[in-house]
């Protein structure tokens, strides 16, 4: 199941930010599963990572700074939404990932890959490959894991900061009920740019709104199909289920765990059913200093 994907590539790049048409047409060589996983998942991402906060120093230069250009151009998109579903939304998606250092665990059926990510190092090196079935990578592994990574780190295929609030029904938004501290709304998703409109049609989610602080934050992202999905020539997904989760870090809320699960077939004779589950931990902003009973980052 999923033999074609990339073995080592860092895959949560593809399903935190990249727009799902983007990954769709542009990988080369085609990876069936990748691009049903990355696809799919990149669906949900857009309503749950969005653009960098603006520092103190943006914010005196800028008037109005890009993010409080943003928000107010979200408010007024989200109007029709609860407002703690809309401030909830805001609050969380104000956390820009490429500013943080952090470790990420993929495990599937074949292996378990950590990574690492360095805000401070250059370009696609801000990924580093620490480790692979718990033991250092072959020269092997690296390269491949290497050139993975050269290929997806093009932010021009990134999502633009304004899909994931067009991604959302505004009037499909509801609330289901309470879930101990936490609401649980649901909402239907639309093409943020009118296009691949019935594969955004046949998707519906909810979300977890946590209002034990203000603001409100998000906790739990779930997102499954109504229909079959086409996400790209050949490629049908019967059924996917995907759930992100995340934490509260102080001022920011950043995500903790990924799991994807779908079953589907490529050009009918292919099953490419697969699941993978991503774990995120040791978060730190580019601009906290290490402290020395902080955990030390693994080298590569």
């Amino acid at each position: 199941m999923g033999q074609a994907r990339s073995k080592n590539g860092p895959d949560l790049d593809e399903t935190v930010i990249w727009t799902a048409y983007t990954i769709a047409m542009n990988l080369n060589p085609p990876c069936w599963s990748r691009i049903a996983a990355s696809a799919l998942i990149a669906l949900a991402a857009m309503a749950c990572v969005g653009p960098a906060r603006a520092t103190s120093q943006q914010a005196a230069d800028l008037e109005p700074s890009p993010r409080e250009a943003f928000v107010t151009a979200a408010r007024e998109a989200l109007i029709d939404t609860p407002p703690l579903f809309r401030d909830a939304l805001l609050f969380s998606t104000a956390t820009d990932l490429e500013q943080w250092h952090y470790l990420r665990t993929r495990h599937d059926e074949e292996r378990v890959i950590v990574d690492r990510h360095d805000p401070t190092l250059p370009g696609e090196a801000h990924w580093q490959l620490v480790s692979i079935d718990g033991r250092e990578p072959t020269e092997d592994e690296r390269r491949d894991y290497e050139e993975d990574r050269a290929d997806h780190s093009d932010a021009d295929e990134r999502a633009n900061n304004e899909n994931w609030v067009k991604v959302i029904v505004p009037d499909s938004v509801r609330r289901l009920g309470t879930e101990g501290d936490a609401l649980r709304f649901g909402y239907r998703m639309q093409s943020p740019d009118g296009r691949r409109e019935k594969l955004f049609a046949g998707i519906e989610g909810d979300l977890l709104v946590v209002d034990d602080a203000s603001p409100a934050w998000i906790r739990e992202v779930r997102l499954w199909n109504t229909t079959t999905l086409r996400p790209a020539l050949g490629v049908r997904i019967d059924s996917v289920d995907l759930v992100f989760r995340f934490q509260r870090e102080d001022d920011w809320v950043v995500p903790m765990e990924v799991q994807a699960r779908w079953k589907g077939e490529f050009l009918m004779l292919k099953d490419i059913s697969d699941e993978m589950r991503f774990t995120l931990e040791g978060f730190r902003h580019r601009d906290t200093p290490a402290e020395p009973e902080m955990k030390a980052m693994p080298s590569p």
